[in-house]
């Protein structure tokens, strides 16, 4: 339940009505490292996150947190491609942080829809949300037969209608 709350809230944050894929499925990544990154109260550690306990690397904003789920980027293409006439970055949305030691960043791509990791550089550069770019984003989704995606509230029943569970008022 936390992890589809997590997921919820991030996708009434990102302004596209239809995710592709790739998108989608790197959301339940990024969401599930978020809930580890920070230290929490009732854990092993009050300094320390489960992210840090268990990789052995502090959390570092210019590689972990720098560009949010769902940013609109301009990063650079691979460098054999310097001697064309193309264009040198590609326009993408960040899927958030590679877990390898060597950093960098998840991406998908709008002109392929693939997914690409790129190191993280000076020359990973935001760029404001366009309709444009929002339409692209839905329009690869479209083609992947993706529908918008909806949440259905769980009925909770109350703590003291279960057998075995007291309810703490004595």
């Amino acid at each position: 339940r936390t992890i589809k709350e997590r997921i919820r809230s991030v996708v009434n944050g990102l302004p596209f009505k239809t995710m592709p894929k790739a998108m989608i499925r790197r959301l339940v990544f990024y969401c599930v490292r978020q809930l580890n990154m920070f230290p929490v109260k009732s854990g092993v550690s009050k300094y320390l996150s489960p992210h840090t306990i268990m990789s052995g690397r502090a959390v570092d904003y210019n590689t972990d947190l720098k560009f949010p789920f769902g940013t609109y980027v301009q990063a650079p293409k691979e460098a054999d491609k310097y001697s064309s006439p193309e264009p040198r970055t590609v326009d993408a949305i960040c899927l958030g942080p590679n877990t390898n030691k060597q950093g960098g960043l998840y991406l998908l791509a709008l002109p392929t829809g693939k997914l690409i990791k790129r190191a993280i550089t000076k020359r990973i550069k935001e760029l404001p949300m366009t309709d444009l770019i929002i339409q692209k984003v839905e329009a690869l989704a479209d083609e992947q037969g993706i529908k918008p995606l909806k949440f259905h509230a769980n009925e909770l029943t109350p703590a003291d209608w279960i057998a075995g569970v007291d309810s703490g008022s004595d």
